[in-house]
């Protein structure tokens, strides 16, 4: 069952790869800064993995000295990548919001309170009863990410309801990673709720081969969504009633700037036109055009 897992485990390492590559290759990586981070960290944390089990199944190193190998560094890296998924998150909302600046703005103090809420409840697990240091550790990382998966189901759930009429639709790349976070998310809070009440570690093991699945089916579908061209965004339409456009309106009163409105124009307009001098009367040719009064 453990070398099931290796495979398994190597197995996200082989996609993982290829979409950080395909990120680099279609100069994506600014765009999806906090994406590419987020892999790199994910491919991190899996060949220390690899690494520290590699050995174990060769005999090079105990149980014990493979485990403290990989749970250490690991979260540390958990953490990191903790942090990560947050912003990550903060900028798949701007992205998607970007037509309404208003609703952009609201989500951006919202996700400010879930990450100091997030902080006090992952340290909130020092003063719980505990008989060792590990336990401690285990308590923080375990409500860190259920924060930052509630965090991710909230996002694309936004998104599920929302991505047409904010022009992007579900094909556009913003929801792709969005929902393969969200499945992530999905699996890390039943596995940790299966590990929590596992009794050997044959169990563990288990559920954790089980757990691998729908990992790989994320990232098999951002796979996916980076290898096929980016649909064209649309225009934000959306009816004079819509929620979005009555939030929008409550940002805009509080202070935040409202929404830009596209008006059409000349197709021979010139942008860097403002204004054209009164030429005298005299027997000269009068330009063609027209000028704009300022």
């Amino acid at each position: 069952m453990l070398r099931t897992l290796i495979a398994l485990v190597g197995c996200e390492v082989a996609l993982l790869l290829p979409l950080a590559c395909i990120l680099r290759h279609k100069s994506l990586v600014r765009e999806f800064s906090g994406f590419y981070a987020y892999l790199w960290i994910y491919i991190l944390s899996d060949v220390l993995y690899l690494f520290s089990r590699g050995l174990l199944t060769f005999s090079v190193i105990s149980l014990r000295t493979a485990q403290e190998m990989y749970n250490y560094p690991n979260a540390f890296l958990y953490l990191l990548q903790s942090v990560i998924t947050i912003w990550l998150i903060y900028k798949l909302f701007q992205m998607a919001t970007s037509g309404v600046p208003g609703l952009q703005k609201l989500g951006a103090m919202a996700f400010q309170w879930a990450t100091v809420i997030a902080l006090i409840m992952a340290f909130a697990a020092i003063f719980t009863p505990h008989d060792h240091y590990d336990a401690v550790m285990g308590l923080i990382l375990l409500q860190v990410g259920r924060s930052t998966s509630i965090l991710a189901l909230c996002l694309v759930t936004f998104l599920a309801f929302t991505a047409q009429k904010l022009g992007m639709g579900y094909g556009s790349r913003v929801f792709g990673v969005s929902f393969g976070l969200a499945m992530l998310a999905t699996n890390q809070l039943v596995r940790d709720a299966l590990l929590w009440s596992a009794t050997t570690s044959a169990h563990g093991i288990f559920i954790n081969v089980m757990g691998e699945f729908p990992q790989l089916l994320a990232m098999s579908l951002w796979l996916v969504y980076f290898l096929k061209a980016e649909p064209e965004r649309k225009l934000v339409t959306v009816p004079i009633d819509s929620p979005l456009i009555q939030w929008n309106e409550v940002a805009r009163l509080l202070g935040n700037p409202s929404g830009q409105v596209v008006i059409s124009a000349p197709s021979t307009f010139a942008p860097g036109v403002r204004d054209i001098p009164a030429e005298p009367a005299v027997a000269t040719p009068r330009r063609q055009g027209f000028g704009v009064v300022s």
